[in-house]
């Protein structure tokens, strides 16, 4: 599995303790659909284009089926999860976030490399 440089949104998001968290989201644009997943043992972030997913005629639960995360090893097909929306804590555990529909300012985006599900 290889890095790919992605466009993404920061954003806080409370935590355990009320802690307020780092996340990133995405939003799809210009017919770009880029879904974010994360580990949820390691808190590793992957991304998957809707493109790769339709073209590749492989849907994203059998192509994890036998993959293994690239940071801790656990198995995809039991810990990946849509990110942000789960996401795992500094302190190890589960939050949720929901990213807001309107559109931050292009200006506010950044770059951020996470691992291709489908490369």
């Amino acid at each position: 599995m290889q890095k790919k440089l992605i466009r993404c949104y920061p954003a806080k998001a409370l935590g355990a303790q009320d802690r307020l968290e780092d996340v990133f989201f995405t939003l799809p644009d210009f017919g770009y659909d880029i879904r974010l997943y994360s580990c949820s043992s390691c808190g590793a972030l992957f991304t998957a284009s809707g493109d790769d997913e339709h073209y590749s005629g492989v849907p994203l639960p059998s192509l994890t089926q036998h993959m293994s995360c690239p940071e801790c090893g656990s198995a995809l097909s039991d810990t990946l999860l849509p990110y942000p929306q789960s996401f795992r804590a500094s302190d190890g555990s589960l939050s949720h976030f929901e990213p807001d529909r309107v559109y931050p300012l292009d200006s506010t985006s950044i770059t951020k490399e996470v691992w291709n599900l489908y490369s």
